[in-house]
């Protein structure tokens, strides 16, 4: 085999390498806002590939201060980590490049700035997902009054009237 036939077979074999690794590069988009629910809610932090390739073979890692220490690892095709088990991802929608971490039941302590890396290959990519849990309820009313006896009662109401708490006290 001549010179230039080698030169030619080697450039070949590196365009094609470079051609594989441009397909599978992308990026992780995440919302522009943090993401707002409420206590008891289920909530999609959504995360997703583009473009759209199928992640079901991606490494894909939602975490929030250590990454060490994963919300959710998914890799080799399962759910490898769960932090707890309100924590999951829908495995249908990796095929679409969907890698939002859903969130079920969700508690104040969920409230974090989460972050979502996505692996495949020598491509890994990161978006980050503010979630801020709000709770709902009325504004309490306290009211003090006294008795004949000359003892303080203390009670506590919802803005609707209803009693929530009531709890004597001693002067």
């Amino acid at each position: 085999m001549n010179l230039q036939m080698r030169w030619t077979l080697l450039i070949l074999l590196f365009l094609h390498n470079t051609d594989i690794s441009w397909a599978d590069s992308f990026i992780v988009v995440g919302p522009s806002k943090p993401v707002v629910t409420y206590v008891g809610e289920d909530v999609v932090l959504p995360a997703s590939l583009s473009p759209a390739l199928n992640a079901e073979a991606f490494q894909v890692r939602w975490f929030t201060t250590d990454f060490r220490s994963p919300q959710l690892l998914y890799i080799d095709y399962n759910i490898r980590i769960q932090s707890d088990t309100r924590r999951t991802l829908s495995r249908d929608n990796l095929k679409n490049g969907n890698v939002s971490l859903i969130i079920r039941n969700v508690r104040v302590s969920d409230d974090h700035l989460y972050k979502c890396l996505v692996i495949s290959g020598l491509t890994d990519e990161e978006t980050q997902v503010s979630l801020t849990v709000e709770v709902l309820g009325a504004q309490p009313s306290i009211s003090m009054s006294s008795t004949e006896g000359q003892k303080t009662r203390l009670e506590c109401r919802l803005r609707s009237g209803t009693p929530n708490q009531k709890s004597p006290g001693g002067t």
